[in-house]
Protein backbone atom coordinates (compact mmCIF):
# COMPACT_ATOMS: atom_id res chain seq x y z
CA UNK A 1 0.00 0.00 0.00
CA UNK A 2 1.44 3.64 -0.69
CA UNK A 3 0.19 6.49 0.77
CA UNK A 4 -2.09 7.40 -2.19
CA UNK A 5 -4.11 4.38 -1.16
CA UNK A 6 -4.80 5.49 2.22
CA UNK A 7 -8.52 6.27 2.68
CA UNK A 8 -9.63 9.41 3.62
CA UNK A 9 -11.07 8.01 6.88
CA UNK A 10 -7.65 7.59 8.54
CA UNK A 11 -7.11 10.99 8.54
CA UNK A 12 -9.94 11.73 10.11
CA UNK A 13 -9.88 9.49 12.48
CA UNK A 14 -6.64 10.96 13.32
CA UNK A 15 -8.36 14.33 13.47
CA UNK A 16 -11.05 12.89 15.34
CA UNK A 17 -8.06 11.64 18.33
CA UNK A 18 -6.78 15.02 18.44
CA UNK A 19 -9.48 16.95 18.73
CA UNK A 20 -9.60 15.23 22.36
CA UNK A 21 -6.36 16.82 22.53
CA UNK A 22 -6.92 20.18 20.91
CA UNK A 23 -10.96 21.15 20.31
CA UNK A 24 -9.43 24.15 18.21
CA UNK A 25 -8.34 21.68 15.20
CA UNK A 26 -11.47 21.47 13.39
CA UNK A 27 -12.89 19.46 10.44
CA UNK A 28 -10.76 17.74 7.74
CA UNK A 29 -10.99 20.19 4.52
CA UNK A 30 -7.35 18.53 2.27
CA UNK A 31 -4.42 17.38 2.51
CA UNK A 32 -1.01 16.82 0.56
CA UNK A 33 1.52 13.93 0.47
CA UNK A 34 5.20 15.35 0.91
CA UNK A 35 8.07 12.79 1.00
CA UNK A 36 7.68 12.12 4.67
CA UNK A 37 4.63 13.61 6.42
CA UNK A 38 1.32 14.60 5.31
CA UNK A 39 0.42 17.85 5.68
CA UNK A 40 -3.62 18.24 6.42
CA UNK A 41 -5.70 21.38 6.49
CA UNK A 42 -8.66 21.83 8.78
CA UNK A 43 -11.28 24.25 8.86
CA UNK A 44 -9.30 25.88 11.71
CA UNK A 45 -5.67 25.78 10.30
CA UNK A 46 -3.40 22.59 9.61
CA UNK A 47 -0.84 19.91 10.75
CA UNK A 48 1.73 17.70 10.10
CA UNK A 49 1.52 13.54 10.13
CA UNK A 50 4.10 11.38 9.83
CA UNK A 51 2.84 9.35 6.87
CA UNK A 52 4.01 5.84 9.21
CA UNK A 53 1.49 6.93 11.34
CA UNK A 54 -1.38 6.69 8.96
CA UNK A 55 -0.46 3.24 7.68
CA UNK A 56 -0.46 2.65 11.87
CA UNK A 57 -3.89 4.15 12.38
CA UNK A 58 -4.92 2.18 9.20
CA UNK A 59 -3.76 -0.84 10.78
CA UNK A 60 -3.13 -0.82 14.31
CA UNK A 61 -4.80 2.23 15.36
CA UNK A 62 -4.21 1.23 19.45
CA UNK A 63 -0.58 1.20 19.20
CA UNK A 64 -0.42 5.30 18.50
CA UNK A 65 0.03 6.79 22.05
CA UNK A 66 -1.34 9.93 22.86
CA UNK A 67 1.99 10.90 23.17
CA UNK A 68 2.55 10.75 19.72
CA UNK A 69 -0.91 11.98 19.22
CA UNK A 70 0.42 15.44 21.20
CA UNK A 71 3.24 16.01 19.34
CA UNK A 72 1.16 15.96 15.68
CA UNK A 73 -1.33 18.32 17.92
CA UNK A 74 1.80 20.59 18.67
CA UNK A 75 2.33 21.37 14.92
CA UNK A 76 -1.02 22.72 14.40
CA UNK A 77 -1.25 26.01 12.91
CA UNK A 78 -4.24 27.96 13.24
CA UNK A 79 -5.32 30.37 10.51
CA UNK A 80 -4.36 33.47 9.76
CA UNK A 81 -7.33 35.89 9.43
CA UNK A 82 -7.20 38.89 7.42
CA UNK A 83 -8.98 42.04 8.50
Amino acid sequence: MTEKDIPLYVIVELLMRLSLQNDQIGNYKNHFFGPENTYVWTGNGSLVFPTTMLFRQFNQPSEITNDELMEVAQTFKPLRVLV
